[in-house]
């Protein structure tokens, strides 16, 4: 069982090992970490940052109204939900998580392994290590389908609109998602999207 403190070094984990360990490989390999250039930490693009959390929201919005109305249920997913809320995480906890999931994977995903496999490798490879492509669960796989376009327009936002885009979608996607687990506490979500 998942408690609050095991949610924080996960979160931690991510922010921090993903980006080592995608220095550490192309080091390795290349000899060099010229990556890494493009993050420049104290130059954050506001406007693409805002842009970002836009698309992110939206995206995540659209992509919880797909999931609530087709019906689908998974059990793993089911369970990871209880779990979640039964954290009682507050806003920041979770504004907290997804910065670090956000920045962490793109780091990764979107910085490193998106410069030598491409758009579509890497984004169908970020889909399946999140458990949404599944050999033999098509429930599950309809997820995968679904969340898919998004992480090519955030791919591609990489590319033209550079690294803050990127993590700010990601991190407002997995903040409207994970806003919508609702706590123990509270039976009401914090955002309800009605018909």
């Amino acid at each position: 069982m998942i408690n609050k403190r095991k949610m924080y070094g996960i979160a931690w984990l991510t922010l921090l090992a993903f980006p080592i360990l995608a220095i550490v490989i192309h080091f390795l390999i290349f000899g060099h970490i010229d990556f890494i250039k493009g993050i420049i930490f104290w130059e954050i693009d506001l406007s693409r940052f805002v842009l970002g959390s836009f698309v992110g929201v939206l995206f995540g919005l659209l992509i919880q109204k797909v999931i609530d109305k087709s019906q689908i249920e998974i059990n793993d997913f089911e369970q990871l939900k209880k779990q979640l809320s039964s954290l009682n995480l507050s806003i920041k906890d979770k504004l907290f998580v997804s910065f670090c999931a956000g920045f962490g994977e793109e780091f990764f995903f979107r910085l490193f392994l998106q410069k030598y496999w491409g758009v579509w490798i890497t984004a169908i490879i970020f889909v399946a290590i999140h458990g949404y492509f599944h050999p033999t669960k098509w429930e599950r796989n309809k997820i995968g389908f679904t969340i898919l376009p998004f992480i090519l327009v955030l791919s591609f936002g990489y590319e033209y609109l550079g690294f803050w885009f990127a993590v700010a979608t990601h991190m407002f996607y997995d903040f409207v998602i994970f806003i919508n687990v609702k706590n123990k506490e509270d039976e009401t979500p914090f955002f309800q999207i009605r018909e």
